[in-house]
């Protein structure tokens, strides 16, 4: 059986208001053995000159104790578990149930009943249901339980990931450079606790503890195949990392977000570090002309190219203007404008909202090709996400003898990003554009062009 003082530090750290406590325990009002299991205990407010009666909780103060030897290796078994019908209460939920099942829950020390009284001390101002100690012991101890078998995954992970650095020094595969932060992410991962996982700023803020050590046995997983395969397929990685049956899907219900990670913390893509089938083809849309070993593209409608073809094609162009512009709408109205991209001599790229590791890839690789492009253009929309993208955009273009230009929405163009970023925090402070809103026309442009 179990003492009444861990019930009531419950009740006094969770359920009572600043000022209130608990008078001495007392049986219900009832003549019924069974319903003698339950207390009342009152809820007082004193003051020096006060007393006021200001809640009733009905609850049970002595139910059966759960030893080690009911609850079994996993420290549970199956009559201890809490009913599905209290999933996801938590200390401060008040809930409304039906008296008969509830009478059961509370009892069994689950639930407790909580009966609020107006001012006069008598009349029930309302009545409803909170979280048992019964009920937030079994949470305390599972949360604990799935800490120990979530520390014992990080130290499981951390055992194999500790031989990577002779695997990397010996790769066969020339990728040191590409995989040298995820090398880096890797070997300081070692050292962490649970603590330490759960504090780093490495993983987005939203990832619980489970999906952290999930991406690392995903970082490790690339790493060790991007190491020793020219290529490799998206199954491949939990398939060889794993060695199992369903190795291969290990990662699939987080895949679209662990490629994006991975492309954060390396700065490259999947694609460029070996993987031909990411199970996903992500189109960049363009228009000008571009010529590649395997394709040839001329001025007029919107083209595309995959970011498997940018992984593993160079290209070149005669353009000497370069256009980086955030949205499609702006691309498509510029390549229909009759003329316009060839008269100029441009290419315009979309960045579809994003500046992905594919566009970077392509930008970087295509001024590094031939020294045609003169000036570069930067339009984004005129919000904080279009500030960031036009950042990222400026990023791409670092280190090259260009031009830049940066375009605001009263048509004015800046050619420092300072200056820009400057007018653009002003800009916020009162004004949210896009880019369509202020697209202009032929003119305009050409104007922006001969500047």
């Amino acid at each position: 059986m179990r003492g009444s003082e861990p019930i009531l530090n419950y009740i006094t750290n969770y359920i009572l208001k600043k000022g209130e406590e608990l008078s001495k325990p007392v049986p219900t009002r009832t003549e019924s053995e069974v319903e003698a299991s339950l207390h009342e205990l009152h809820i007082i407010r004193k003051t020096v000159r006060t007393f006021r009666h200001t809640g009733t909780l009905i609850l049970a103060l002595d139910f059966p104790e759960e030893t080690a030897e009911s609850r079994g290796e996993t420290g549970y078994s199956e009559h201890t578990l809490a009913p599905p019908i209290l999933q996801g209460w938590t200390p401060g939920k008040r809930v409304d149930m039906d008296e008969a099942e509830a009478f059961d829950l509370m009892q069994q020390g689950w639930v407790i009943k909580e009966i609020r009284l107006k001012r006069d001390g008598k009349t029930v101002e309302r009545a409803h249901y909170r979280m048992g100690y019964r009920l937030f012991n079994d949470m305390e101890r599972q949360i604990l339980c799935d800490q120990q078998v979530q520390s014992a995954e990080l130290e499981k992970y951390q055992l194999r990931a500790g031989n990577l650095m002779e695997l990397y020094k010996n790769n066969q595969t020339g990728r040191a450079t590409e995989l040298f932060k995820l090398v880096l992410l890797l070997n300081v991962s070692l050292q962490w606790n649970v603590a330490k996982l759960l504090e780093s700023e490495h993983f987005p803020a939203r990832w619980n503890l489970e999906k952290r050590i999930k991406g690392l046995h995903f970082i490790r997983a690339i790493t060790e195949i991007a190491l020793s395969a020219p290529v490799f397929d998206w199954k491949e990685v939990g398939s060889r990392y794993y060695g199992a049956i369903g190795g291969s899907k290990a990662f699939d219900i987080h895949r679209e977000e662990f490629l994006s990670w991975l492309e954060h913390n390396s700065g490259t893509s999947a694609e460029l570090l070996g993987m031909i089938s990411p199970g996903r083809i992500t189109p960049m849309y363009f228009a000008g002309d571009l010529e590649g070993q395997w394709s040839t593209y001329k001025a007029g409608p919107v083209h595309a190219l995959t970011d498997l073809s940018i992984a593993q094609d160079h290209y070149k162009t005669n353009a000497e203007i370069l256009w980086l512009v955030e949205n499609r709408a702006v691309l498509t109205r510029m390549a229909a404008e009759p003329d316009f991209v060839e008269q100029t001599n441009s290419l315009i790229v979309c960045v579809d909202g994003h500046m992905r590791s594919s566009h970077r890839t392509f930008i970087q690789r295509l001024l590094e090709e031939d020294r045609s492009i003169k000036q570069a253009i930067l339009w984004s929309d005129y919000d904080a996400d279009g500030l960031l993208i036009t950042g990222e955009m400026s990023a791409a273009l670092a280190g090259h003898e260009l031009v830049l230009k940066f375009i605001a929405h009263d048509h004015q163009v800046y050619q420092d990003h300072a200056a820009f970023k400057a007018y653009m925090d002003l800009l916020l402070t009162t004004t949210h554009l896009e880019q369509e809103q202020v697209l202009g026309k032929r003119e305009e442009w050409s104007r922006w062009i001969n500047l």
